[in-house]
């Protein structure tokens, strides 16, 4: 479907994801459109925004990713914002999912790229003590380049865990183990 160099240098466009995404799709990870009114202040860029309006991003899918529902109707808020922190760390990171306790974050002081940020062992987040920042020890890790790029992503790697499982009889790929080779002697 999107093997190519050149299908992951064109971005896909919103429609196309929609129209991808909605085929043979399970209840839970529907495609949930963003409202305009509720992101419009937010300081994405155009097509970040656009393509969240358009399209959105499904609830929850592959690899253990969410994308808050909550947030298609309350709004996209940075980390400070979301986990009321003391201080301005992350004021231009704004949250649009996680993925086991990771906040997934579009930084639009990079152009809008997506970032997976793991600041619990920095901040403890549940008590709201701010503990010392450090930038250096803050696992930032980049996801992707832009919105439309994780949709791209999220999308291949649904149909590669479809394909999987149309091949194990549906069994769960976290349950399939590598099998042995054959080799011919």
């Amino acid at each position: 479907m999107f093997s190519t160099v050149e299908s992951i240098v064109n971005m896909i466009s919103s429609e196309e994801f929609r129209k991808l995404w909605n085929t043979n799709v399970e209840d839970w990870s529907k495609l949930t459109s963003y409202n305009r009114e509720v992101i419009q202040h937010v300081p994405i860029s155009d097509v970040t925004r656009e393509f969240l309006i358009d399209s959105g991003l499904p609830e929850g899918c592959a690899p253990f990713l969410s994308f808050n529902q909550k947030i298609y109707y309350e709004g996209i808020k940075n980390i400070k914002e979301e986990y009321e922190l003391e201080n301005d760390d992350f004021v231009n990171h704004y949250v649009i999912g996680s993925s086991d306790n990771v906040s997934i974050c579009v930084d639009v002081d990079k152009d809008d790229r997506i970032f997976q940020i793991d600041f619990h062992h920095v901040y403890n987040v549940d008590s709201k003590e701010d503990l010392d920042y450090h930038e250096e020890f803050t696992p930032i890790m980049f996801m992707n380049s832009s919105i439309a790029h994780l949709a791209h992503c999220i999308l291949v790697y649904r149909n590669f865990v479809d394909e999987i499982r149309s091949v194990r009889d549906n069994q769960s790929v976290l349950e399939i183990q590598p099998q042995e080779k054959n080799s011919a002697n």
